[in-house]
């Protein structure tokens, strides 16, 4: 995740109106956090982190390609995007919490 797309992820949150304000604050929070976290990531761990973002895309387009893909081929898109998060998060544990957070408190609020 760049920190352009967390800029606008942010801007994304100040304008949402059906959020209500506390919980608008802690995902800004989040955000925020994040936007310390990526910006402290050297050149090679940033490209570490594009190398997960760009397989994470993969697994979502093999995953809403035409329905009759074969599953085997769903199921190895998955286990790869498993395996390079786990290997992620290794080496960004923090990173990695931030966005589970992150994730958590949309889930929590129906997103």
């Amino acid at each position: 995740m760049s920190l352009e797309k967390v800029k606008k992820i942010k801007k994304e949150i100040q304008g949402a109106s059906h959020i209500d304000d506390t919980c608008r604050e802690k995902l800004l929070g989040i955000v925020g956090d994040l936007e310390k976290e990526l910006s402290s990531l050297d050149a090679s761990h940033k490209t570490s982190a594009d190398k997960l973002a760009e397989k994470a895309h993969e697994s979502t387009m093999q995953a809403i390609k035409d329905s009759g893909s074969r599953q085997d081929e769903l199921d190895q898109e998955i286990e790869g995007l498993k395996n390079a998060v786990d290997e992620f998060e290794v080496t960004h544990p923090k990173l990695v919490q931030l966005v589970n957070r992150f994730c958590m408190m949309l889930s929590d609020i129906g997103i």
